[in-house]
């Protein structure tokens, strides 16, 4: 996916890989849905857990898939399908996922459909 196409569709994070084929459409109750697919992928500087700095104690330690509703394209309903990579940290124990501020963490829906559905209800 060249750059002008990640800026129309809103997915500029520097950490997003995307595989040849990133785009796929599928056919939902009789709906088109169009799912992007990419990956969340870069080295934490610290445990968001208990805060150690990274110096090679934080780990990857597989994949999470997540799939976030975006805004839609052409009044068609859009997904990104994203594998988020899952750290382990072995000073404190703790696992988390790679982060994005395209969405909130422990959310579904992306920042910029939140604000989309908060002008339309004003």
């Amino acid at each position: 996916m060249d750059y002008h196409t990640k800026k129309l569709l809103g997915l500029t994070d520097k950490n997003f890989q995307f595989p040849e084929n990133w785009l796929e459409s599928r056919t939902i109750n009789h709906l088109t849905t169009h799912f992007i697919h990419a990956r969340l992928d870069y080295t934490p500087k610290a445990c968001s857990k208990c805060g150690i700095k990274n110096e090679g104690q934080i780990i990857k330690n597989g994949t999470h898939k997540t799939k976030v509703q975006l805004l839609p394209l052409r009044s068609v309903p859009t997904f990104l399908s994203l594998k988020r990579t899952r750290f382990l940290c072995k000073e404190c124990g703790a696992t988390f996922n790679a982060k994005t501020p395209l969405v909130e963490e422990n959310c579904y829906i992306s920042r910029e459909l939140k604000q989309k559905i908060a002008m339309d209800l004003a």
